[in-house]
C-alpha cells in the first residue's frame, strides 16, 4: 500500500542482506537495480529500469525505449509512457528496487526518480537502499503515508538478537551485553568482533572484547576503505576534528575546532548517514557512532598528535568555562593537561563521592603524575575516600595519614581535623575503638570555634566510639552537639555532608533504644540527601530497617534492607554490602526464609573479613546467624558461629555489637540446656549494659535473668527484672524481640500477665505467638488414657521440643526451623480430628511421614 520503502542506513547494516531475504520470499514480479556511479546518465537510468521490467515482462517498454532514441523527446514524455506501460503490462502488484541509490548524484536522476514516485500506478512499488539520505520529496511522502522507513536504529541488532548471533560461542550474558553496546547493534562491526574472536582463540573473550574498538585491524580497515576515503578532503578533515568532541553542536565546533561551517558539515553528515547520531529532535547535537570515533581518533593521532593534544585542551578549557566539569575533566584526561584536569578533580570530586562514581573519580586522580598527587592533600582524600568507598582500607589510611602530614605541615588546623576524622571512621570500622576514640578527641581538639562544619563531623566520629566505650547516653549527647555544630556551619557544609550527621545520629538513636528517632532521623537524612541512589541513600535504608525489624513490620523492614543491598551493589559500594546483606538476611530469618536468610549473613561474615573492616557488621551478622541457625534446630553450629566471632575478638572493648553477640549465645546454650553457663553469661552482660547503658540488649539480658529466675523459684527477682525489661521494650515498641524467644517468652508473658505488669503488651505478645492452650489445671488430674495417646506435648522451656505419643520428634521427621507454624497448624487442625501424621505430612510433603509408619 505504500509508494515508497526507503532503507537508509551506513555502511555495513545489512541493508543489501535484509533486501535479499525479502527477495526470497516475496509473490510478486521483481526488478532488482544495483546502481553505480555510471547510472548518473539520465538515459542510461531509465534504459537500464526498462531492461530490468522486460526481464519480468518480455517485450515490455519498447514505446518507451523508441522514445529515449529521439533526441527532441523530453524526459516526462518517456517516463509518462513508461508508467502506462506498467499500468498495462503488470495487472498485479510489481516491486523495483534500487539497490545503493547513494552512488547517484545527479540532479536530473533525482528529479525522474521523484516524478516517477508522484505518478506511480497503484501496483507500482518502489524500494530504496542508500547509504545517504536521497533529495527526494520524502516529506510529502510522509505526510500522505505513502513512505515506510528503515533507519540504522531499525536495523541494528537488538541484545536478543545479537545473543541469537552468537549461540555457537561459549559468551557470557555480560559479554554478549558488552559486544552489543560496543558495536551498537552494528551488523558489520559484530562481524567483525566474530572475526576477531576466531583470530584469537588464545586469548579470554573478556579480553577480546575489552580490547575491541575502532583501532582494531578489521574494524579500520573497513572504515578506511568504506566511509573514510570516500569523502571529499574538506570532510576528511572536519572528520577527524571533531572526532575529540563526545557531543556536538555548530556552536562547539566552530569555538573548538575554530571553523566557521559547522553546521552545514554536520548537517551533510546527517544526510551522508556517516555514522553520525543525532540527540535531539531540533538536530542541534550529534555524536559519532562510537567504533567510527574510536577509528577517527586513532587516525587523528596518528596524523598529527600534537593538533589533536590542542585540540582536547581547548575543548576542556571551553567545557570549563561553561561549568560543565565532567566534559572538561574528560578531555583535559586525553589532552594530558595536570593543571586543567586538578581544577576539573577540585570542581567534581564533592559530587562524585556523594553519588557514588569514585571509579571515574579514582581514574581522573591516577590520570595526574604520582608526584602531584603526593605533594597534594587535598587529592590524597579523594583518593583515600574512593580507597575506602573500595574497602580497601589500608591503602586509604595511608593517604589520609599523609594527607595529615602536609596539612599540619602548612598549620590548617581545619583539614588536620578533616584527616583525623576519617582516620577516626576508618579505625572504628577495623574495631579499633580505643584508636578512634583518640583520633576523635585529636580531631575535635584541633578544630577552630569558628570551625562548624569540620567540628560537626569530629564529635559525631567521637560520639559513636564515646557511646559504644563508655555510656551510650554521653555518646547520644555527644550526636546531638553535632548537629548543633552543623547547625552553624549553614552552606559551609553540604547537603550530603549534613545528611551523613544525620544517618548517624540515626544509628546513635538506635543503639541508645529510641528506634522511633532513628527512623526519623533517616528520613531527614533522605531528604536532606535528595538522591535516591547514592552511598548515603544506602546506608539510611539499611538503617533503617532495623527498626522495622523489631517493630514486627518484617515486609517494610524486608523492602527497605532490599532497596539498600540494591543500591550497594548498582554503585559497587563495597564498604557497606557487609551491613546491607547482614540486615537482609536478618529479616529473612523472622520470615522463615531461613535458607536464603543464612546465605546472605554468611555472605556478610565473609565480605567483612575479607576486607578487614565492618567488624560490626561481622559481630552482628554473625549472632543473626546464630539465630538463624537456631531456627533450623542446628544448636551446635549456632554456638560455634558465635563463639568463633567472639574468639576472634576477645580482648576487645565490650561494645555494643559485642554485647550483642554474646547475648545470642547464651540463648543458644539456654536452648542446648546450658543454663549454668549461660546465666554466667547473662549476668556478666548485665554489668557491661547497664554501665554503658545499652538500652534493648539490656532488656533482653533482663528478659533472659528472669526467665532463669523463674526456674529457679525466684519469682519476685524474676518479676522485678521481667518488669524492667518489658519497661525498655514497650517503650521502644520492639516487640519483635520477645517473639524471636518463643517458648521462654510465652513463660515470661504469662508471669508477668499473672503479676499484672503491663497486660497489654503482654497479651500481645501471646496472641503473636499462637500459644497452644495449657494443659489442664494441676488440680484437675491426669488427662485420660485415650487422650494421652494422641495429645501432642510441647516444650518451650530451654528449647523447643514436640513430642507425640511418648516420642520426640527431631529432624529426622523433617522438623526443622518452624516451630511456631507448626504449633498454629496443628492447632487450627485439632478440632478436626485429624491425627498428627496428616498435618506432618500436609506440613512437610514427601518427607516420608505416612500413617502407621514409626518414623519417630
Amino acid at each position: 500500500t505504500k509508494k515508497l520503502a526507503l532503507v537508509s542506513a551506513p555502511p555495513g547494516y545489512g541493508k543489501t542482506t535484509l533486501l535479499a531475504s525479502f527477495a526470497q520470499v516475496v509473490d510478486v514480479p521483481l526488478v532488482w537495480y544495483q546502481l553505480d556511479p555510471a547510472d548518473n546518465d539520465p538515459k542510461v537510468f531509465l534504459r537500464y529500469l526498462v531492461e530490468g521490467l522486460r526481464r519480468v515482462s518480455p517485450g515490455f517498454g519498447q514505446t518507451a525505449l523508441t522514445l529515449l532514441d529521439d533526441l527532441e523527446a523530453q524526459i516526462e514524455q518517456v517516463l509518462s509512457v513508461l508508467l502506462n506501460e506498467v499500468t498495462e503490462a503488470f495487472e498485479r502488484e510489481l516491486l523495483i528496487i534500487l539497490e545503493d541509490y547513494h552512488c547517484i548524484d545527479h540532479a536530473e536522476v533525482h528529479r525522474m526518480l521523484d516524478f516517477v514516485l508522484r505518478h506511480q500506478p497503484p501496483q507500482m512499488h518502489l524500494v530504496i537502499s542508500t547509504r545517504v539520505e536521497p533529495p527526494l520529496s520524502l516529506a510529502r511522502l510522509r505526510a500522505r503515508g505513502e513512505l515506510v522507513e528503515l533507519r540504522a536504529r531499525d536495523l541494528r541488532f537488538t541484545p536478543d538478537e545479537v545473543s541469537g548471533l552468537l549461540t555457537d560461542l561459549a559468551l557470557t550474558e555480560t559479554q554478549v551485553r558488552l559486544l552489543e553496546e560496543k558495536t551498537e547493534g552494528w551488523a558489520a562491526g559484530l562481524q567483525l568482533a566474530l572475526a576477531t574472536l576466531a583470530q584469537k582463540p588464545g586469548l579470554a573473550a573478556d579480553e577480546v572484547l575489552r580490547r575491541f574498538r575502532g583501532n582494531n585491524r578489521y574494524v579500520f580497515d573497513y572504515l578506511a576503505e568504506e566511509v573514510f576515503q570516500e569523502q571529499p578532503p574538506r570532510v576528511q578533515d572536519f572528520l577527524l576534528r571533531s572526532s575529540i568532541l563526545t557531543q556536538m553542536s555548530a556552536a562547539v565546533c566552530d569555538a573548538v575546532l575554530g571553523t566557521t561551517d559547522a553546521q552545514s558539515l554536520l548537517e551533510y553528515l546527517g544526510r551522508q548517514n556517516l555514522f553520525i547520531v543525532s540527540l535531539d529532535q531540533e538536530r542541534h547535537w550529534y555524536r559519532y557512532h562510537q567504533l567510527f570515533r574510536d577509528f577517527l581518533l586513532n587516525r587523528f593521532y596518528w596524523q598529527d598528535e600534537a593538533e589533536a593534544l590542542r585540540l582536547q585542551a581547548v575543548a576542556g578549557d571551553y567545557y570549563a568555562r561553561q561549568s560543565l566539569w565532567d566534559l572538561a575533566a574528560e578531555h583535559y584526561t586525553l589532552a594530558r593537561s595536570s593543571d586543567g584536569l586538578a581544577s576539573a578533580i577540585r570542581a567534581l570530586a564533592p559530587s562524585y563521592l556523594q553519588s557514588g562514581r569514585v571509579e571515574t573519580l579514582r581514574r581522573y586522580i591516577n590520570a595526574l603524575p604520582p608526584d602531584f598527587v603526593q605533594q597534594e592533600p587535598d587529592f590524597l582524600l579523594y583518593r583515600g575516600h574512593a580507597l575506602r568507598y573500595r574497602g580497601q582500607s589500608d591503602e586509604a589510611v595511608a593517604c589520609y595519614e599523609r594527607a595529615c602530614t602536609l596539612y599540619q605541615e602548612r598549620e590548617d588546623r581545619a583539614q588536620v581535623c578533616h584527616a583525623l576524622t576519617h582516620l577516626a571512621r576508618v579505625a572504628r570500622s577495623r574495631g579499633d575503638y580505643r584508636r578512634a576514640q583518640r583520633l576523635a578527641q585529636s580531631a575535635v581538639a584541633q578544630a577552630g570555634e569558628n570551625d562548624h562544619a569540620e567540628r560537626a563531623e569530629a564529635l559525631m566520629a567521637l560520639a559513636k566510639t564515646t557511646g559504644f566505650l563508655e555510656d551510650m547516653e554521653q555518646g547520644y549527647k555527644l550526636g546531638e552537639a553535632a548537629l548543633e555544630e552543623a547547625r552553624l556551619a549553614g552552606p559551609a557544609l553540604s547537603r550530603s555532608d549534613r545528611a551523613r550527621l544525620l544517618c548517624s545520629q540515626a544509628q546513635l538513636s538506635w543503639w541508645y533504644g529510641d528506634p522511633f528517632a532513628s527512623v526519623a532521623y533517616c528520613q531527614a537524612a533522605l531528604a536532606a540527601e535528595g538522591e535516591e541512589v547514592s552511598p548515603l541513600a544506602c546506608r539510611v535504608y539499611v538503617v533503617m530497617a532495623t527498626p522495622y525489624i523489631y517493630w514486627g513490620d518484617l515486609e517494610t523492614a524486608r523492602r527497605l534492607a532490599e532497596r539498600g543491598l540494591a543500591v550497594a551493589e548498582q554503585l559497587q559500594f563495597t564498604e557497606w554490602l557487609p551491613m546491607a546483606h547482614a540486615t537482609l538476611g536478618n529479616v529473612l530469618s523472622r520470615q522463615d526464609e531461613l535458607a536464603e536468610g543464612e546465605r546472605h549473613l554468611r555472605r556478610s561474615i565473609a565480605l567483612s573479613r575479607e576486607l578487614g573492616m565492618e567488624s560490626y557488621a561481622q559481630l552482628m551478622a554473625s549472632g543473626f546467624l546464630a539465630f538463624n541457625l537456631s531456627q533450623q534446630s542446628r544448636l551446635p553450629e549456632a554456638r560455634q558461629a558465635c563463639e568463633e566471632v567472639l574468639h576472634l575478638y576477645s580482648g576487645s572493648p565490650e561494645t555494643y555489637e559485642l554485647c550483642v553477640c554474646r547475648s545470642v549465645l547464651g540463648d543458644v546454650l539456654l536452648d542446648l540446656g546450658a543454663r549454668d553457663t549461660a546465666l554466667e553469661y547473662f549476668i556478666d552482660l548485665r554489668h557491661v549494659c547497664e554501665a554503658r547503658r545499652f538500652r534493648l540488649p539490656l532488656a533482653m539480658v533482663y528478659f533472659a535473668l528472669g526467665y532463669l529466675y523463674l526456674e529457679d523459684g525466684r519469682r519476685e527477682a524474676a518479676l522485678g527484672l521481667i518488669r524492667r525489661s518489658i519497661d525498655i521494650v514497650q517503650h521502644a515498641n520492639g516487640v519483635q524481640l520477645y517473639l524471636d524467644q518463643g517458648g521462654r517468652a510465652r513463660a515470661v508473658c504469662q508471669a508477668a500477665q499473672e503479676a499484672g505488669i503491663s497486660p497489654g503488651f503482654t497479651a500481645r505478645v501471646l496472641g503473636a505467638l499462637s500459644v497452644v492452650p495449657r494443659t489442664p489445671p494441676r488440680d484437675a488430674g491426669p488427662l485420660p488414657a485415650a487422650e494421652q495417646e494422641t495429645a501432642v506435648k510441647v516444650t518451650c522451656l530451654g528449647g523447643f521440643t514436640l513430642s507425640y505419643r511418648g516420642h520426640e520428634l527431631g529432624q529426622e521427621a523433617g522438623l526443622t526451623g518452624k516451630p511456631r507454624e507448626l504449633l498454629a497448624y496443628f492447632v487450627t487442625q485439632r478440632h478436626r480430628s485429624l491425627p498428627l501424621e496428616r498435618v506432618l505430612e500436609d506440613m512437610w510433603p514427601g518427607r516420608g511421614v505416612e500413617r502407621g509408619q514409626a518414623v519417630f
